[in-house]
């Protein structure tokens, strides 16, 4: 499953991200870097969004008040 949305809205559902080297790593080790990326890009112009991705099962259903664990 891939979303995305509002960086604020999409950091505040992620409890690890995914680095350059392709490892994955707890979200808050990068959060604070993340920020001032997009804070970088926004003083620029830019609109920034945020995107995650999950593995899921074909049989899980997501909605708002449920979210996989």
């Amino acid at each position: 499953m891939v979303t995305k949305g509002a960086l604020s809205n999409v950091l505040a559902v992620c409890s690890s991200a995914e680095i350059a080297e392709g490892r994955i790593v707890d979200i808050g080790t990068v959060k604070g870097q993340v920020q001032q990326h997009f804070e970088k890009f926004s003083r620029k112009g830019f609109r920034t969004l945020g995107v995650a991705y999950r593995d899921v099962v074909s049989d899980t259903v997501i909605t708002e008040s449920k979210r996989p664990t």
